[in-house]
């Protein structure tokens, strides 16, 4: 399909307009691991041990980056999906009601005088029926209300299906797919995490120089002695090895270096337009901070 020239920039601009919300909507994601894995630990249903997390985590910056409405109108109804995702997809009793807390307080935080609404279909919402029902038996009083708050506000969108049918080029991108993406790990970067967390173990740097100190010390005394010893430093190795898992930095191709150089140019004007059309929005204060 070919574009005239007047369809080109536009086309160039959508493509880097896209490329930074799959950036943003993957860092959020990591983000909401990290925040639904530390309320897990708790083993709590207690709202306020999930908005003492959220604060320390300083959640509600998720706006920040954000400069206008059709952004944060965007952005809103990004988040609100992943938070539902991890919701639906929990296998954890813990993490799902993380999940709805998490809705509940990206839903609460939007900085729009017309909120952004959740977007469910009903057999999605028949899942949340069937939790609300555990825990109406468990008598969990703080996902009930928070779940009863969010139904008395209308915060639901009934919707008959999940994907959004618009002409707006984001709704084909994958930003709205409902798929089970959720906590998977890294391979390569989760060997690499627990060789840093071995590097940092204080346990094994004492063991480390203990055993230094005590192979010097029979050196000295058994000059004779072929028995072979370890000499290697097990910490350098630890670090060698870290250092050769990160990929090399290579030159880019010709042809990657003129494709990159024209999505940056459509990168560039979006941040320059988004600057210009920077406005001020009215901060609301609620228990999430």
């Amino acid at each position: 399909m070919s574009y005239g020239n007047s369809e080109k920039p536009l086309m160039e601009c959508k493509r880097g307009e896209i490329k930074l919300y799959k950036a943003i909507q993957a860092g959020f994601s990591k983000d909401c691991e990290k925040l639904l894995t530390q309320f897990a630990r708790w083993k709590s249903f207690s709202f306020r041990e999930f908005a003492k997390i959220w604060r320390d985590m300083s959640f509600s910056l998720v706006f920040s980056v954000k400069s206008c409405s059709d952004e944060f109108r965007h952005f809103t109804e990004v988040f609100l999906f992943e938070a539902k995702k991890y919701y639906l997809f929990a296998k954890d009793i813990y993490v799902k009601t993380g999940a709805l807390y998490l809705m509940y307080g990206i839903y609460y935080k939007q900085p729009l005088k017309t909120y952004v609404k959740i977007r469910i279909t009903k057999d999605e919402f028949a899942k949340v029926l069937e939790y609300v029902k555990e825990m109406k038996e468990s008598k969990q009083m703080h996902p009930l209300y928070v779940y009863c708050k969010l139904m008395v506000d209308d915060a639901f969108d009934f919707v008959y299906n999940q994907q959004v049918n618009a002409p707006d080029l984001r709704h084909y991108q994958v930003n709205f797919v409902m798929e089970d993406n959720t906590f998977k790990t890294d391979p390569v970067g989760s060997i690499e995490s627990s060789l840093n967390n071995l590097l940092e173990n204080k346990d094994i740097s004492l063991i480390n120089t203990e055993y230094q100190k005590a192979l010097t010390e029979y050196t000295e005394h058994n000059k004779s002695c072929k028995l072979t010893l370890f000499k290697n430093n097990v910490l350098d190795d630890i670090k060698g090895i870290v250092e050769q898992s990160k990929p090399p930095e290579t030159e880019p191709s010709a042809s990657s270096s003129s494709r990159d150089k024209e999505e940056s140019i459509g990168t560039k004007r979006l941040l320059i337009r988004q600057k210009a059309m920077e406005n001020k929005t009215v901060s609301r204060k609620y228990e999430l901070e």
